[in-house]
């Protein structure tokens, strides 16, 4: 099954939103002092996420700002969940971003676009079986004759 519909549907919410960063790279959470942000954090203004905010996006090294993956929270204190976009985000961002995720009261699970492949684009590519290579062959070499050595 694929998941093109989903990853098109989020393309275009990030495209016409602004992305607002109130958390930027090294300070520290409002309500958690010693929780010091690796990368920039904030959220898609003119979007809404289940706990009434903007869509909240974390924002990684890399120069592009492409989405790189989702991160879907459990926390079972708050009792909600949360989806957190991920925009040029390196695997190393993403590591980071999971173990700030999964702590005590907290759960969470990354989710990657699948590499966009020709039959995703409605293309069909021509399959070729491990027989028909060898019978290709075998049709060449039937015909021609074999010289002498020298």
């Amino acid at each position: 099954m694929s998941d093109t519909r989903f990853w098109s549907k989020l393309i275009s919410l990030v495209s016409g939103a602004t992305v607002v960063v109130d958390r930027p790279k090294k300070t520290a959470h409002p309500r958690i002092p010693e929780l010091i942000y690796p990368l920039d954090y904030g959220f898609l203004r003119g979007t809404r996420s289940g706990d009434g905010h903007g869509i909240d996006v974390w924002i990684g090294s890399l120069k592009s700002r492409a989405i790189t993956g989702v991160v879907c929270t459990v926390d079972s204190v708050k009792r909600d969940s949360e989806v957190k976009v991920l925009l040029g985000c390196s695997r190393a961002d993403q590591r980071r971003i999971l173990s700030i995720h999964n702590h005590s009261t907290q759960g969470a699970v990354l989710i990657r676009p699948e590499p966009v492949r020709a039959i995703d684009r409605g293309r069909k590519r021509r399959r070729t079986s491990s027989t028909t290579r060898p019978a290709r062959r075998r049709r060449r070499t039937l015909g021609a004759r074999r010289r002498p050595p020298a």
